[in-house]
């Protein structure tokens, strides 16, 4: 075995025991997760779905897309906390986060993204002011 394939069999091994330990997630990708100072969230009517942006402009963006995805979003209202979790999209490469109301919301949708197969390098969900 050469020592790259070395290197390599002990990354995967090393991500695989980080991945069990962190409930199949990796730590958040801090340049990723939006910045800004507040949260602007939108919540659907049966509280299954939500999510937070950090401008109004972007959450009237995101509540239209859910609106046209068959949800039907609530308004968009000030929050002091967002849960994140952050990946990298399979398609682009590019590095991104999904943000949510409720703790157990990101980590349904880090979960999908996971099952999927359409996002890689799923975060745990984090706490974010």
């Amino acid at each position: 075995m050469s020592h790259v394939s070395t290197w390599v069999v002990i990354f995967v091994w090393l991500g695989a025991l980080t991945a069990c330990e962190s409930a199949g997630g990796l730590p958040a990708n801090p340049g990723a997760i939006p910045k800004g100072l507040d949260w602007v969230c939108f919540a659907d009517d049966g509280g299954a779905f939500s999510d937070c942006s950090r401008t109004a402009e972007e959450c009237e963006q995101d509540r239209k897309v859910a609106n046209e995805a068959g949800l039907t979003p609530g308004p968009c209202t000030p929050s002091d906390v967002a849960f994140c979790h952050t990946y990298k999209d399979v398609k682009t490469g590019q590095p991104g986060a999904f943000c949510a109301l409720e703790k157990r919301i990101c980590e349904k949708a880090a979960e999908t993204g996971r099952r999927k197969g359409s996002r890689v390098e799923v975060s745990d969900c984090v706490s974010q002011g």
